[in-house]
């Protein structure tokens, strides 16, 4: 059966029975065209790259699913046997508000709270109900974390090839692969409202440590280039050349995070 109603917008309430079959009713959705003009700030759809960044990306929760992206939104609320969708263009912000582009007509979700981090997690409520952003670990806080890791350990020198980080909740550990090929852990906690983090290990220099080498054992040492970053109890190896022009490898055992070595020799 169909209904004959007047629609501006693509909002379709999808009512659901015992039977098989289902019923669509065409909705009429509230045109911003002619209405008072809002007095909130207005931002255009390509804030959502910039000052509205934190909107970007697939939530849900409470019988909700919402994406929002730069071409599209798709909001749905499953309320008993009741869906509904909107489905369009975004268009621009009005507030906090998402302005949704649906045919010839405006449609506007309202958001009560704008997106916010709380405990790792990125959360809003929009249309009343609370949404968490789906993998917000990878998505909000994990990738400003795994940035942080990134920018901290190449602040001091140390070449990295990736830093990952599991979306789930704190505590948890994130994978710091550096150029030299090691891969070691790095152990994330909250502390208060911040994330925080922490790597057992040391970092090396790899030409004082040559030096070091050769004032203890009275050779001509090759180790690594740069700055190494190395786990506490880990041991590995630098080339070596004695006086006599044999060639033999030396053991380096970091023993604490300050870059305690312990040298030793081998043929």
């Amino acid at each position: 059966m169909r209904y004959a109603a007047p629609m501006n917008a693509r909002l379709r309430t999808l009512l659901s029975t015992g039977a098989a079959c289902a019923f669509v009713l065409a909705v009429t959705l509230a045109c911003k065209g002619g209405s008072k003009t809002s007095t909130k700030p207005q931002e255009p759809a390509s804030a959502l790259a910039s000052t509205k960044k934190d909107y970007a990306g697939d939530w849900e929760g409470g019988g909700v699913t919402l994406h929002v992206g730069d071409d599209d939104v798709n909001y749905e609320k499953k309320t008993g046997s009741t869906t509904t969708k909107y489905e369009g263009k975004l268009d621009h912000f009005d507030g906090d508000d998402i302005v949704i582009k649906i045919l010839i007509a405006d449609a506007t979700l309202k958001v009560q709270s704008p997106p916010a981090e709380t405990g790792g997690e990125w959360k809003m409520t929009v249309e009343g109900t609370e949404v968490t952003r789906k993998g917000s670990g990878s998505s909000g806080a994990t990738a400003k974390l795994e940035t942080a890791i990134q920018a901290s350990l190449a602040g001091k020198g140390v070449a990295l090839k990736k830093v990952s980080c599991p979306s789930s909740k704190p505590p948890f550990d994130c994978t710091v692969e550096t150029g030299l090929g090691d891969t070691l852990p790095a152990h994330c906690a909250m502390s208060g409202t911040d994330l925080d983090w922490e790597i057992n290990a040391a970092i090396l220099d790899g030409h004082k440590l040559e030096g070091l080498i050769n004032s203890t054992l009275v050779v001509d040492a090759q180790c690594p280039p740069g700055n190494l970053l190395k786990a506490v109890g880990a041991t590995f190896t630098c080339d070596a050349v004695d006086k006599k022009g044999a060639k033999s490898k030396v053991d380096v055992l970091v023993e604490d995070k300050t870059g305690k070595v312990h040298i030793s020799s081998t043929k």
